[in-house]
């Protein structure tokens, strides 16, 4: 039989497969259609509502991560989103979870699920710095002058408890004279400084 005729053929047996109850026979089975297509949208569909519905995350991750490795760039925005909605609900894991936004905004500016997993990251202490380092950049390129706002405040959170209070003087000083800065998101950096090195009785302006 031909490509197609034999593909059609597989999609037969692992449908049998699956509702016998031999769920990695039915992934093995769907893995040989997409081994001789790996366009296969038949196969890649049903390989992956498998692992959803049997929770199997690791796999479902390995598995994108394979089809990430074969598509071009064009194609790439899809199997993001699929990722970046594993590492945020079924596995979360904040450190896997950055890049995959990253990526994604880098290719679509405008997505608007990265950003807010991005965002999130923000109140996460393992990636919080990298988080502020990436989205303070991403705000200014795009004009997004509330969330540069909220990097702000970020910013200002990783500050330690006792400086909290005057970190967050200093935030409305640097809101009021962000002008003298020359850009809006410099002012946690600026307050973060100088909480830490000024004296008490020193001005920060």
């Amino acid at each position: 039989p031909g490509a197609d005729a034999r593909r059609e053929v597989l999609y037969e047996i692992a449908g049998v497969q699956r509702e016998a109850g031999g769920v990695d026979d039915a992934v093995a089975t769907y893995r040989e259609a997409l081994d001789e297509d790996p366009s296969d949208p038949v196969a890649r569909t049903n390989i992956e509502a498998i692992l959803l519905e049997e929770s199997r995350w690791g796999e479902y991750r390995d598995f994108l991560a394979e089809e990430l490795a074969k598509v071009s760039d064009e194609q790439r925005l899809p199997a993001l989103r699929k990722l970046l909605t594993l590492h945020t609900y079924h596995a979360p894991d904040a450190i896997e979870r950055l890049p995959v936004a990253q990526e994604i905004l880098q290719l679509d500016p405008t997505d608007a699920d990265a950003l807010d997993a991005a965002t999130g990251l923000l109140d996460d202490e393992d990636v919080r710095a990298e988080a502020f380092r990436f989205l303070e950049t991403f705000g200014r390129a795009q004009g997004l002058d509330e969330l540069l706002d909220r990097v702000l405040r970020a910013g200002l959170a990783s500050l330690d408890e006792a400086d909290l209070d005057r970190a967050r003087v200093l935030a409305d000083l640097a809101h009021l004279n962000h002008d003298r800065l020359e850009r809006h998101a410099d002012a946690a950096e600026f307050a973060a400084a100088w909480v830490r090195e000024a004296p008490l009785d020193e001005e920060p302006w």
